[in-house]
């Protein structure tokens, strides 16, 4: 009988942690993002928060839709490397995918003042949200389970 692999449980649990974090992410901005665009529909799967998001200010909704999105980048930015460890048990993936999130996320700001500063934000907004989704998502921990695979 095959012995249990702790580190392969306890990366699978974190790989769960991961998903269910993204859908929380998800589903709260598309909450905050139907009621600051003042749209009649809501696309969000659950509406837990509808009520306390439709009591607030638009200005206050704007800071919640901030510090949503950064708590989640962090959260599901320490899910996917705490997977990404445990799993392979190898400190460069670790050390890299932390570069890789850092590299990117300075891109992005980087971008977004050069952006702002040319009054030009609105227009590259679209190119950010889209690689901020790649970092809101578990991309970068499925590249590396590709990587691993491809390079064996």
């Amino acid at each position: 009988m095959k012995k249990l692999n702790l580190n392969k449980i306890v990366s699978t649990l974190g790989f769960l942690l991961l998903l269910l974090f993204v859908f929380f992410r998800e589903n709260l901005l598309l909450e905050i993002n139907a009621i600051l665009a003042q749209k009649d529909w809501n696309r969000a799967y659950n509406f837990w928060f509808a009520d306390f998001f439709m009591s607030l200010p638009k200005e206050d909704l704007i800071i919640w839709k901030s510090l949503v999105s950064i708590s989640f980048t962090i959260l599901i930015a320490f899910f996917t490397l705490f997977s990404l460890h445990y799993w392979f048990q190898d400190i460069r993936y670790t050390k890299f995918l932390i570069k890789l999130y850092l590299l990117v996320a300075g891109l992005i700001v980087l971008i977004a003042i050069v952006a702002y500063l040319t009054g030009n934000f609105n227009t590259i907004y679209p190119l950010l949200r889209r690689i901020f989704g790649v970092i809101h998502s578990p991309i970068p921990l499925f590249i590396f389970f590709l990587l691993k695979k491809v390079t064996k």
